[in-house]
C-alpha cells in the first residue's frame, strides 16, 4: 500500500518512545516504503524532526486554540494535530489550506472520526492567526517562558543556569532549533581522490561553507551518502569538534591506539587515516554499531582498523597497552541536540546521574590500557560540569600516576577562527580542559591525560 509522506511521518511519531529514537525508526521506515523518492524522504525527516525539536511550542499553540486540554486529545490525533501546526508556522512553501485538509484526512485514516471537526476547526483557527501566533512567540524572551519559546525542558534549563550566564544559555537554547549542515572530512589518498574531490566541490550546489578549524572540511545539506563521490571512500562525516580529538591524539605520533565507545567510527577513521603506520584498535558494546564501523573502514579502505565487540565498563586482560587510548563516554548529547532534537526530552538529573556512573567505569577501565608515557582522552558531546570537568577532576584525585596535558599550544588553537570561538565564549578553557560551546560548532569537551613513568 502506497503511504504519503505525512501518514509515514505519523507512523514515526507513534512509535518513538524512551528506546526507540526517531532516527532509527526513520531509517527502518525508508526501507519499509522503498518506493520513496529523495524528495518524499527529505520532507518525512523534516517533519518528524521539527515536531520533535519543536514539540513544546506546538503543544502551546495547540493548548490556546483548543477547546480539549492536551490530554484528552488521542494520541493519534495530537500528532496529527503537531505535524499540521509545524507545516502551517514553520514551512511557508506549503499552502495552509493543503495542510489542513491533509490533517483532517489523516485524522479520517486513523479512523478517529468523532474528532475530525475539532481537528479542522483547531487547524483553521491557528492558520487564520499564524503571523500572531508567531509574533508572540518571538516576543516570549523572559527567562520563565524559554521552555516555550525554545521547546526546551524546564529541568534542563535550569540545570544550564546553574553553570552558565542567563545570555549564554539562552544562546545554546537559541543554537539548539538551528539546522546544522554536516561536516565532511576529506580523504584523498591519491591523485584520483584528489581530482574527484575538487570536482565535487565546484560542482556540489548543496555545499554551504568550508571549515573552521580544519582546512579539509566542508558543510553540507543533503543525503552525502548515496553520493558516488561518498560511497568512493573520499569523504567521511564527522563534526570538527570531533576531529580535535584525533588531530590531538595524532601529534604525539603514537604505534597503537584504543578507541572504546567508537561507533560510528569517525575518530577511528580519521586515526587511521592520520596514522597509517599505527594501529588503530576499535571497540563498541553494540554489535550493529560495530558492523556500522566495519562498513566505515571497508568504504576508506583502512587495513590499519581494526573492530571489536567489547563493553567498555568490563576490563579485558587479554588486550595489551597502547600509547594512546580514546573514552569518548556515553553522555547526556547536550552538545548535538542541534542534530538529535529528542535527546533534551529524554535527560534529566536522575538520567545524568545514572550516566556518571558508566562514565566512571569507562574512565576507570580505559586507564588500565593505557602505557606509562601514554596517553588518555577523555571526551564527551555534552556541555554539563558533571560529565565533563568534574569527572576528569575526580579521576585525577584518585590516580596521581595521570596529569592533565596542555592543548591549548596546538596550533590548531592559535587560528584566526579559534580565537574568535574563544572570544566570543564558545570556546571555554578549564583548567587546561577544553570545553566547546554549541554555537559554530556542535558543544564538545575534551581533556587529555599522561600517565607519568
Amino acid at each position: 500500500m502506497v503511504k504519503k509522506e505525512r501518514e509515514i511521518a505519523l507512523e514515526i511519531l507513534m512509535e518513538r518512545s524512551d528506546n526507540h529514537f526517531i532516527k532509527t525508526i526513520y531509517m527502518r521506515k525508508m526501507v519499509e516504503y522503498p518506493y520513496l523518492n529523495t524528495v518524499q524522504k527529505a520532507m518525512i525527516k523534516r517533519l518528524v524532526q521539527g515536531v520533535a525539536e519543536r514539540e513544546y511550542t506546538l503543544d502551546y499553540v495547540i493548548r490556546a486554540n483548543s477547546s480539549l486540554r492536551l490530554k484528552k486529545i488521542a494520541a493519534n490525533v495530537l500528532n496529527i494535530l503537531r505535524l499540521s501546526v509545524y507545516q502551517i508556522m514553520y514551512m511557508d512553501k506549503i499552502p495552509e489550506y493543503s495542510i489542513v485538509n491533509e490533517g483532517v484526512e489523516l485524522v479520517k485514516k486513523q479512523k478517529q472520526f468523532q474528532a475530525v471537526a475539532f481537528t479542522n476547526a483547531v487547524l483553521h483557527q491557528i492558520a487564520n492567526q499564524k503571523a500572531k501566533i508567531l509574533n508572540e512567540i518571538s516576543r516570549l524572551k523572559d527567562q520563565k517562558n524559554w521552555k516555550v519559546a525554545y521547546s526546551f525542558p524546564q529541568e534542563l534549563i535550569d540545570l544550564l543556569l546553574k553553570e552558565y550566564s542567563p545570555k549564554i544559555v539562552e544562546k545554546i537554547l537559541a543554537e539548539s532549533l538551528k539546522e546544522k549542515p554536516l561536516t565532511l572530512r576529506f580523504i584523498t589518498p591519491d591523485q584520483q581522490a584528489a581530482a574527484s574531490v575538487r570536482g565535487f566541490l565546484q560542482s556540489s550546489k548543496r555545499i554551504v561553507g568550508q571549515g573552521i578549524l580544519f582546512d579539509r572540511v566542508c558543510k553540507y545539506y543533503g543525503n552525502i551518502e548515496q553520493e558516488s563521490i561518498f560511497q568512493q571512500g573520499y569523504l567521511q562525516i564527522q563534526d570538527e569538534a570531533s576531529m580535535l580529538v584525533g588531530h590531538l591524539a595524532a601529534a604525539d605520533q603514537p604505534k597503537s591506539v584504543y578507541d572504546l565507545c567508537a561507533a560510528p567510527g569517525g575518530k577511528s577513521t580519521h586515526l587511521a587515516v592520520l596514522l597509517p603506520d599505527s594501529q588503530i584498535m576499535a571497540t563498541d558494546v553494540s554489535p550493529e554499531k560495530a558492523q556500522k564501523i566495519k562498513e566505515n573502514k571497508n568504504r576508506l579502505k583502512l587495513a590499519n582498523l581494526q573492530i571489536s565487540v567489547q563493553d567498555a565498563t568490563l576490563f579485558d586482560p587479554e588486550k595489551k597497552e597502547a600509547d594512546c587510548v580514546l573514552a569518548d563516554v556515553p553522555c547526556s548529547g547536550l552538545g548535538v541536540i542541534g542534530s538529535k532534537p529528542e535527546i533534551k526530552y529524554r535527560i534529566n538529573q536522575s538520567a545524568i546521574n545514572e550516566l556518571n556512573q558508566i562514565q566512571s567505569q569507562i574512565l576507570e577501565q580505559a586507564a588500565k590500557y593505557v602505557k606509562n608515557g601514554g596517553t588518555l582522552f577523555y571526551s564527551t558531546c555534552t556541555i554539563l560540569s558533571a560529565e565533563n570537568r568534574l569527572m576528569v577532576e575526580k579521576f585525577l584525585q584518585k590516580h596521581p600516576e595521570f596529569s592533565l596535558c596542555s592543548i591549548a599550544d596546538d596550533p590548531i588553537f592559535q587560528g584566526e577562527n579559534a580565537k574568535q570561538m574563544e572570544k566570543n565564549g564558545e570556546m571555554i578553557w578549564q583548567n587546561q580542559m577544553l570545553q566547546i560551546l554549541p554555537q559554530s560548532l556542535h558543544g564538545f569537551f575534551i581533556a587529555k591525560l599522561r600517565k607519568t613513568l
